[in-house]
């Protein structure tokens, strides 16, 4: 009886364990931890609640801060109001540069982000912490203790890098170590192969052998494998299928390095933007989903992007059929990569992966002024007071370009569509494919094309 008894008194237990929402045992979220569906934080004297819910019977799901003590759920804040979720797989998470995001467990996506909030500050800390305030106040600042860090160097050569989490008691690795000895990029050198399974684990491809024979027995394989014989094929002969190889590094650039178009720039036109990976970019606008695109030009589409930080882009994709093409895409790398202005777009990369050509700018969230001129309603919004904002602002701009910048730039297509404007109707000048470069003191040339405004 005794054992029946404790049976169903264990049983009862779990029943009632599964229905209770998980508590955080503090008012904070750390860097890097995650609060999912059913974990909730709760502020120092318990008045305010951050979590999950779901309003009435509505099948969306949104983060939000609640009255902890009212037993009719009272929300005064919620966060991804206009993006819910449709499930409950969700995660917010506090990223290492203090910007907390939202995404789709099932799919990886942003669904929402505190550095596009209007509500949250995106000012970025280091060693960030997210509190929720007895005041219902969600804020995110600076945790008053030192961040521990160091650097371990393993025997393979390969460096880790350890961060402690006070919250958690333990060393986190943010610069993740390679998985076996074959994942160093270029491990076996140019024409070698690695194989985890072979002992060394480097080989020349077929029809190759060592270049540097004796460094290669002592298990220095930088140099790789060159041709045994001079590449002549002859009938009968041909190509290897090799599967499984890992392809050539794209999506990176190291140290004091340039990012180069070989066929396309020339030797003095170095262009020091970072680069982005194609995938990042597939993620980022959802594979470039009609539902992100803001609009289509001569140059191609442009979508909307949301990066892992959860920064807001806007993706310029060279299209196949453009009317402008390489030339363009090249003249407005140059012109605009050298230039600084508030008035000016900014451009914070570009992608040269395969045949595709992408140009990453700030995410200009009012869009063009054509928007609101041509529009009734959307004109109404521009008062004088804002019209002679937006018209300061432009001729700011081009002052700066023809003027102060180190390189004199005349536009040649300055129209309204071309004209962005922010979240605070601060214009920018854009789309620089037509752009002119003039030298410092020169005042006037020649073209061969006549094309703009």
């Amino acid at each position: 009886v005794r054992r029946m008894i404790r049976t169903k008194l264990i049983f009862c237990f779990l029943v009632l364990h599964a229905s209770i929402t998980c508590t955080f045992a503090s008012d904070t979220v750390s860097a890097n931890q995650t609060v999912r569906y059913n974990e909730t934080i709760v502020s120092p004297k318990e008045t305010f609640e951050l979590g999950f819910f779901r309003p009435g019977k509505s099948m969306n799901h949104y983060v939000g801060i609640w009255y902890k003590n009212i037993p009719n759920r009272t929300v005064v804040w919620v966060a991804n109001r206009n993006t819910p979720l449709r499930h409950t797989s969700g995660e917010l998470t506090l990223t290492l540069q203090g910007v907390l995001v939202l995404r789709d467990a099932t799919k990886g996506n942003v669904i929402w982000s505190s550095a596009n909030s209007s509500t949250l500050s995106a000012k970025k800390v280091n060693n960030p912490i997210a509190k929720l305030l007895d005041t219902g106040n969600f804020i995110i600042h600076e945790e008053d203790t030192s961040v521990l860090m160091r650097l371990v160097l393993q025997r393979s050569g390969r460096s880790e890098g350890l961060l402690w989490i006070e919250s958690k008691q333990e060393w986190n690795i943010f610069t993740a170590p390679q998985k076996d000895s074959c994942d160093q990029y270029a491990v076996c050198g140019p024409f070698g192969s690695c194989n985890i399974d072979n002992s060394p684990v480097c080989s020349c491809l077929r029809g190759f052998e060592p270049t540097a024979p004796n460094l290669w027995k002592n298990t220095d394989w930088s140099h790789g494998c060159r041709h045994t014989i001079p590449l002549d094929c002859n009938p009968g002969e041909g190509f290897n299928k090799y599967p499984n190889l890992k392809k050539k590094q794209q999506q990176g650039t190291s140290g004091n390095e340039s990012v180069h178009d070989p066929e396309n720039i020339s030797g003095d036109e170095d262009l020091e933007l970072p680069l982005f990976g194609l995938s990042t970019l597939v993620t980022a606008t959802n594979n470039f989903s009609m539902d992100n695109k803001l609009g289509e030009g001569g140059f191609g589409p442009v979508y909307k992007g949301v990066l892992e930080d959860g920064q807001e882009v806007a993706v310029k994709r060279l299209a196949k059929t453009s009317t402008q093409g390489l030339h363009e895409f090249k003249n407005e790398v140059i012109s605009i990569s050298k230039l600084q202005h508030r008035n000016l777009v900014k451009l914070l990369g570009c992608c040269l992966e395969r045949a595709e050509k992408m140009l990453i700018y700030e995410y200009m969230s009012n869009k063009g002024l054509d928007s609101f001129i041509f529009d009734k309603t959307r004109s109404k919004l521009l008062d004088w007071t804002t019209r002679y904002h937006i018209i300061n602002g432009i001729a700011r701009g081009l002052l700066y370009l023809h003027e102060d910048s180190r390189l004199r730039i005349i536009h040649r297509d300055l129209k309204v569509s071309n004209i962005l404007l922010d979240q605070d109707m601060n214009p920018k000048i854009s789309d620089f494919g037509m752009a002119r470069t003039f030298g410092g003191k020169q005042m006037e040339a020649n073209t061969n094309r006549v094309v703009g405004t």
